[in-house]
């Protein structure tokens, strides 16, 4: 079907002829009448105002695709687009992973700076480090010299025990530091005097 091609449909039956381009139209069905003979016939216009035949609407021109060549680039650009957006992520993902990984090497060098001194230090347990991954035993009078410990904590007592302490309070007869000194020795010895 060209450009300027007449649509119709019978409408009579069994069949309506257009006499001036001698053509029939049966019932029911389509017919394709060329440009040139729908341009120069009267009695086809005069069929469809006498509804003996319907003119269907024209068909839409046709739709001109691009060849599948420029699709096919079309899309492969498209693609590569993507691609690229992608690679540029991954880049910087790339990019954030080398600043975490030199920060967590910087990290490590300050632990083994660390580990190296405590490895100098003497070690819990009686060892010592020696700086190279060995240790050796540390006598016991190096690590516990008999003294008493400096810090008792409070809670060392039971809760319910209880303190007393007596004292012995006697009122000095004289104010001389002398009598006082010698009744300080009496009580000592255990007596009262």
């Amino acid at each position: 079907m060209s450009t300027g091609d007449v649509r119709v449909f019978g409408l009579v039956t069994p069949t309506h002829v257009i006499e001036d381009i001698a053509m029939d139209v049966p019932h029911g069905r389509e017919v394709v009448i060329p440009a040139d003979k729908a341009a120069r016939s009267r009695d086809l216009y005069k069929a469809i105002g006498q509804k003996c035949v319907f003119k269907l609407p024209d068909l839409p021109p046709p739709v001109h695709t691009a060849p599948a060549g420029h699709v096919r680039d079309d899309l492969l650009q498209e693609r590569n687009r993507h691609l690229e957006a992608r690679n540029k992520l991954l880049e910087e993902e790339v990019t954030q992973l080398r600043a975490s990984l030199g920060a967590a090497l910087a990290q490590r060098d300050q632990f083994d700076a660390i580990m190296k001194a405590i490895g100098s230090v003497k070690a819990p347990f009686g060892m010592v480090g020696m700086g190279s991954g060995q240790q050796t035993p540390v006598q016991c009078s190096d690590v516990a010299d008999g003294s008493a410990p400096q810090f008792i904590p409070g809670e060392i007592a039971p809760k319910d025990a209880e303190v007393r302490i007596d004292r012995v309070s006697q009122e000095a007869d004289s104010g001389s530091v002398s009598d006082a000194t010698a009744k300080l020795r009496q009580m000592r010895k255990g007596g009262n005097g």
